[in-house]
Formats: structure tokens, C-alpha cells, sequence
């Protein structure tokens, strides 16, 4: 917590949305505006409890590849959300933007 708040401006990445510990993560990404989520390794409710939270803005695709096919978590991702202007969010648009790619 420390470095969140030392670094406000600086963007930071949870892999796995802090893989068991994703309550706390999500808790954590209320108060900080500066962390992002990845989806890997998380199953479709962990996934949909970030976005009723936090919105689509600050998740992003992760895939977990080699270790988990790609098409199995793009799988969970389609079958989880429906809406697909938030599904190209989470897929492209948020790690384009973040990486000022866009």
C-alpha cells in the first residue's frame, strides 16, 4: 500500500487479480485508481465481482499461456460477459490505453 501511494500516478498490474486474495485486491482497487486487474488464472465470478465493482476500465485480459490455453480463458471471458463494447475493453482497449499505445 505503501508504493500506491507513494507512486499515484504510476499504473499498476495485479496478475491473476491477486489469485485467492482477489477480495482484497478489488477492496484495493476501490481506493486506488492506479491499479488495473488482469483476468488470468480467475474464475468467471472472481471476473464478474471486479467488473460489477470496479467497471470494465481497469481489467484486463490475461491469458495465464503456456500454462492455460488461450482459447480457454477467452472462453470464460465470452461465456462470463455479454456485452461485447465491454468485452473489447477488456480484451484491447484497456491495455492499449495503458500502455499509450492508442
Amino acid at each position: 500500500i505503501n508504493l500506491l501511494k507513494k507512486f499515484p500516478k504510476m499504473k499498476f498490474i495485479f496478475a491473476h487479480m491477486g489469485l485467492e486474495y482477489y477480495n482484497i485486491v478489488i477492496e484495493m482497487a476501490l481506493k486506488f485508481k492506479n491499479i488495473y486487474l488482469d483476468t488470468s488464472f480467475q474464475a468467471p465470478k472472481t471476473i464478474l465481482k471486479a467488473l460489477q465493482n470496479l467497471g470494465c476500465e481497469r481489467l484486463i485480459f490475461g491469458s495465464d499461456f503456456p500454462l492455460v490455453k488461450q482459447e480457454t480463458t477467452l472462453n470464460i471471458l465470452k461465456t462470463s460477459i455479454k456485452d461485447n463494447s465491454v468485452l473489447e475493453r477488456i480484451l484491447s482497449k484497456n491495455i492499449i490505453e495503458l500502455l499509450g499505445l492508442s
